[in-house]
């Protein structure tokens, strides 16, 4: 049995390419990680939260789709979760307000295998654009995409510096949704 996701979930898993090592931090339900591990071939997936019920949640729907022993589980503070001999190359983190998302990465340099991050923040985009970029990373892809009559932002970075409009970043502005949402 696969499972369905919302149009937002299933945008920013377009994001994840094949052969990926993910955390997917603040997963109350790991409904993503799920899609991952049905979809991408050869991902290795830990989810992570800071609080037990959402993990109990995540754990009964791996056990729903079959895949308790396939996708890793963790109790913990963000990056905090993972260590160098994971081999996580790239973070998700989306629900979350910008603010919290920044804090969650200020310490990702300290993981040098992580050369992609993934993020739908529900506010501050500009601030976490401008941030994260100080964080060494560019912007390498975004989006918008309109669900509920809620407009979300998802922004791809991966390692490197390049000169970015905080305010517009990379959006297409031949998108509908980043036109209706400006």
């Amino acid at each position: 049995m696969n499972v369905k996701l919302n149009k937002r979930l299933t945008t920013l898993s377009a994001f994840i390419k094949d052969n990926s090592n993910v955390i997917d931090i603040g997963r109350d339900h790991g409904l993503l990680g799920i899609y991952l591990y049905q979809n991408k071939a050869n991902i290795k997936v830990i989810s992570s939260d800071i609080n037990e019920l959402p993990l109990k949640k995540a754990h009964d729907n791996l056990i729903k789709y079959d895949l308790v022993d396939k996708i890793e589980l963790r109790l913990g503070n963000g990056l905090e979760c993972i260590n160098d001999f994971d081999g996580t190359d790239t973070v998700i983190i989306s629900g979350m307000g910008g603010v919290t998302i920044i804090e969650i990465l200020s310490c990702i340099k300290r993981y040098k295998g992580i050369k992609k991050i993934v993020i739908s923040p529900n506010n501050d985009f500009v601030l976490t654009r401008k941030k994260i970029s100080k964080l060494g990373f560019k912007i390498s892809n975004e989006t918008i995409v309109k669900e509920n009559n809620k407009y979300y932002l998802i922004s791809e970075y991966v390692t490197g510096y390049d000169k970015t409009n905080y305010m517009f970043g990379k959006l297409d502005f031949n998108n509908k949704e980043v036109i209706n949402y400006y």
